[in-house]
C-alpha cells in the first residue's frame, strides 16, 4: 500500500463523537449556551489543519468548554486513573513472570501491553475489570502479524534509539512489562518513553509514570501538551526532537494512531479497535488487536 494511503486527519464521524461527549457536560445549561458552544466547536474543527485528527480537536474544544463550566478534569479523571493503575499493579508480577517464562517473551509482552489499551474512558463506555482480564488472558493465544513482527525485531537489532509513546493509565503498567522486555533483549537500544504533558482524559502523565514505577525503568519525558494523542505540531521541542531522531517508534493506542498515521515516520502501532470508526476502517470486531507498521500502510 502507498505509505500515505491511510491518514485519519479531520473526520466528520470523529467530529460528531467528540462533540457528543462535550455536550454531555453542558446538558444542564441553557440551549442558547449549547448552541453557542456547537458554533465555536465547528469553528475549531474548520481551523484545524487537514492532517489534525480527533485528539487535537478534543484539546482545542476542551479549552472552549472551560469558558462555560469550571475545569473539573482532575476531579473527574484522577480517581479513575488511580483505580486503573492500582488494579494493574496488583497483577503486574504474575504477568511479568508469564512473559519471562514464555518461549517468545517479546511477542507476548506486546500482546499483553496491547490488551491494556482497553482501559480508555474516551472510547469504552463501561470498563469492566473482568473484560480486562479476559483480554489479557487472550493475549496468550492471539497472534501478531508475522511479517510485521519480523520487521520489528530486525529493526530493533540494528537500532540505536527508540521512542515508546504511551497512552492510558493502568495500561502503562503493562507497557512497563514490555519496556523491561525490550531493554533486556535489546540492551544497546537507547529507549525513551513519552507520556502526556498534562491531564488528558485517562492518559498517563509524568505523575502516573512515577506512581507506577515507570520512571525507575526507563528515561521518561513529557510530550509537553495535554492532548490524548501525539499531534506533532503541538509537541514540545524536546519531545519532537526525540521522535524525529529515533530509529523506530512504538506508538500505543488509538489516539497515537489517529495523530500519527500517514506522517511517514518509522512507527509501529499497537492498539485495540474500540470505537465504530476503527472497527469499520479495519473490518474487525470490537476489541480486536492491531500491530501495524507505518511503512506498510
Amino acid at each position: 500500500m502507498d505509505n500515505h494511503h491511510l491518514r485519519m486527519g479531520r473526520n466528520r464521524n470523529c467530529y460528531q463523537c467528540v462533540l457528543k461527549g462535550f455536550l454531555k457536560h453542558l446538558a444542564h445549561l441553557d440551549q442558547n449556551v449549547q448552541d453557542e458552544f456547537v458554533s465555536r466547536f465547528e469553528d475549531a474543527y474548520e481551523n484545524l489543519a487537514d492532517e489534525s485528527a480527533s485528539p487535537a480537536l478534543y484539546y482545542e474544544a476542551r479549552k472552549i468548554l472551560w469558558d462555560y463550566i469550571p475545569n473539573t478534569d482532575a476531579e473527574r479523571y484522577e480517581p479513575i486513573k488511580k483505580m486503573f493503575n492500582d488494579a494493574v499493579l496488583a497483577i503486574e508480577d504474575s504477568l511479568q513472570k508469564r512473559v519471562d517464562q514464555s518461549d517468545s517473551p517479546l511477542e507476548l509482552a506486546i500482546k499483553t501491553a496491547r490488551a491494556g489499551n482497553y482501559l480508555d474512558v474516551g472510547c469504552v463506555k463501561d470498563i469492566q475489570h473482568e473484560k480486562l482480564l479476559e483480554l489479557i488472558d487472550q493475549a496468550t493465544t492471539d497472534q501478531l502479524d508475522p511479517q510485521t513482527f519480523a520487521h520489528f525485531t530486525t529493526e530493533l537489532s540494528n537500532a540505536s534509539s527508540m521512542v515508546y509513546l504511551t497512552d492510558n493509565a493502568g495500561e502503562a503498567v503493562l507497557d512497563k512489562i514490555l519496556i523491561r522486555t525490550l531493554k533486556r533483549l535489546y540492551p544497546a537500544v537507547e529507549l525513551t518513553v513519552i507520556v502526556r504533558g498534562g491531564l488528558a482524559q485517562s492518559d498517563i502523565t509524568m505523575e502516573d509514570a512515577e506512581y507506577i514505577g515507570l520512571t525507575k525503568e526507563a528515561h521518561v519525558i513529557s510530550s509537553g501538551v495535554a492532548i490524548p494523542g501525539t499531534a506533532l505540531p503541538y509537541l514540545s521541542a524536546e519531545a519532537r526532537s526525540y521522535i524525529d531522531k529515533a530509529d523506530l517508534i512504538l506508538a500505543k493506542g488509538q489516539g497515537n494512531f489517529e495523530s500519527l498515521c500517514g506522517c511517514g515516520l518509522n512507527i509501529y502501532y499497537v492498539f485495540l479497535c474500540k470505537c465504530p470508526e476503527f472497527t469499520r476502517m479495519f473490518q474487525l470486531p470490537q476489541f480486536s488487536g492491531c500491530f501495524l507498521r507505518e511503512y506498510d500502510m
